[in-house]
């Protein structure tokens, strides 16, 4: 391995550690080799968990732990049953989306792909209201277009 490519192994564990830390809460995380043996932060660690300070208890208290899916640095993170690729996680912290964005994209991705003309992506996603998301707006125009409603509608949302 390049001292390049451990650097960008290192500068992408220490992203995905900013995106994991915002986004599925904790206050620390630990990254392991491949091997298993404990390292410092994003040390081309493949694995991690995130924990939270045991502050009743001597404990720590771990809030869910995370991987790089074949142990591919930079590939695709599976972090508590939510895969996310590396364009994911950037475009998430550069456009600092909500939580409620995030998860909710994550758990329509495929149903909005499938119904929408136009392409969803987590900037596209991020335009819409989140008022629509928890009224469960979103998701009744999904259903109306699986029994064959118009998708404009849907469209519409994402402000086409």
């Amino acid at each position: 391995m390049t001292k390049t490519i451990k650097q960008w192994e290192i500068t992408t564990n220490n992203l995905v550690s900013e995106f994991v830390l915002k986004y599925f809460g904790g206050e620390i995380i630990t990254w392991y080799k491949r091997n298993g043996v404990q390292q410092q932060i994003a040390d081309n660690g493949t694995d991690f968990e995130i924990m939270k300070l045991g502050y009743d208890t001597p404990e720590n208290e771990c809030v869910c732990c995370g991987v790089w899916v074949n142990n591919e640095v930079g590939g695709v993170l599976e972090v508590a049953d939510y895969f996310f690729n590396l364009d994911e996680i950037v475009e998430a912290l550069r456009l600092n989306i909500s939580d409620t964005h995030l998860f909710f994209y994550k758990d329509l991705q495929s149903d909005i792909e499938f119904y929408s003309e136009m392409p969803i992506n987590l900037r596209t996603f991020s335009y819409l209201k989140e008022e629509d998301i928890n009224s469960g707006k979103v998701s009744e125009v999904l259903k109306n277009i699986a029994r064959g409603g118009d998708r404009e509608e849907l469209n519409k949302l994402f402000g086409a």
